[in-house]
């Protein structure tokens, strides 16, 4: 299914958007690393944008899921698109945030695009530095980040076993 699932998305418009922009203009897998800072704290955040496309001189971040696209499925991943997004300004020394699309390649490449601003990251730059003095000042740190095990279980995350382990 996957193989099917990701010719369906490349023979979609935005599936030949990407296709036509030149190697210079398109990175796959690429990974990045970026700081959040404060006077007190600085953490460091490591990811691998899908892909990360240039089209007029503008970014775009491309992130596929392998799933199908629920009302509550974008939200969840919101989080991994923002830090790309803060990622991005950050290496790229933008003044405004990227466009960010996500991609459910299995509900035949349903598409979401991420509304973002300066100021909602900022926001949430905030709270990753909120979550990271939580975490460094637990005696458990997955007591206090970790979700329900019913929504994990529904978003079939790969942690269950590490978050949600016996006591």
């Amino acid at each position: 299914p996957l193989v099917n699932d990701a010719v369906s998305f490349l023979e979609s418009k935005t599936g030949r958007d990407l296709r036509g922009l030149s190697a210079k203009d398109r990175h796959h897998e690429m990974p990045v690393t970026f700081t959040v800072g404060a006077e007190d704290l600085e953490v460091t955040v490591r990811g691998q944008i899908d892909v990360l496309a240039w089209i007029d001189n503008q970014p775009w971040l491309v992130e596929y899921k392998h799933t199908r696209a629920q009302t509550t499925a974008f939200e969840a991943y919101r989080t991994q698109l923002e830090c790309y997004a803060l990622a991005c300004m950050q290496l790229y020394g933008l003044g405004s945030p990227p466009r960010a699309t996500l991609v459910f390649l299995r509900d035949p490449c349903q598409m979401q695009e991420l509304s973002l601003t300066a100021e909602g990251l900022e926001g949430f730059r905030q709270q990753l530095l909120a979550l990271a003095r939580r975490l460094v000042t637990q005696r458990d740190p997955l007591k206090v980040v970790g979700q329900p095990l019913a929504q994990c279980l529904s978003l079939g995350c790969g942690f269950v076993r590490l978050c949600h382990r016996q006591s």
